[in-house]
């Protein structure tokens, strides 16, 4: 197992495999996976081996992408061979779903402590979502996608590829966010955003082009 980024939201994964399994040492080849952080460096007990050219030597390896932004994720997974390697969802023991076989997901998705998932709702692959969202009925997120923490999606709401929305924003029920837009922490979102905006305030006004 790799995690890939050894920064903070690295750390919380971290964190979030060892809840999975409580007492579980991480043996060797394990580790991080950050060509900005000298290898052999340990952090929380886990060494970083070296950038992205290490996996070569681990072929059906499981891979974690502990990246927060879907953009630098979407980029990590250009330079691998997919069908080289594992990409499991890591969720954690706290996340509520209310009916497990009417939430369709992807792959290498992480969902953090005190997520709640209502029914009807399919996700991509490599989203990350952050401490207590909460994901209302017939709800679509996209791959890539990343909601930090305290997210409020309600029902019907489409979240699409690599969109990002800011800590404690608010989606009203059945709108829609564009493909790679930005909303700002403790935005709502009360009528539809197009792709490769940057949006904030109460309601949310478009602030400037993401191009």
């Amino acid at each position: 197992m790799f995690i890939i980024g050894a920064g903070g939201f690295g750390r919380e994964v971290l964190a979030l495999i060892l809840q999975l399994s409580p007492g579980m040492q991480i043996g060797a080849p394990s580790g991080f996976i950050d060509d900005g952080i000298a290898p052999g460096t340990v952090i929380n007990g886990l060494p970083v081996l070296g950038g992205l050219d290490v996996l070569k030597d681990y072929p059906g390896a499981s891979l974690i992408l502990a990246i927060g932004n879907g953009a630098t994720r979407e980029k990590i997974l250009q330079k691998l061979d997919m069908n080289q390697f594992q990409f499991p969802n890591v969720i954690h023991p706290s996340v509520i779903l209310d009916d497990p076989k009417r939430i369709k997901m992807g792959q290498g998705n992480i969902i953090t402590a005190g997520n709640i998932f209502t029914t009807d709702v399919p996700m991509g692959s490599f989203c990350v979502l952050n401490l207590q969202c909460t994901i209302g009925h017939d709800a679509v997120l996209e791959d890539f996608v990343s909601l930090m923490p305290g997210v409020h999606i309600s029902g019907g709401a489409k979240i699409r590829k690599g969109a990002f929305i800011g800590t404690g924003a608010n989606l009203i029920k059945a709108t829609e966010v564009g493909e790679g837009t930005i909303v700002g922490a403790g935005a709502v979102v009360d009528k539809d955003l197009p792709s490769h905006v940057t949006a904030v305030g109460v309601p949310c006004k478009i602030l400037r082009s993401n191009e």
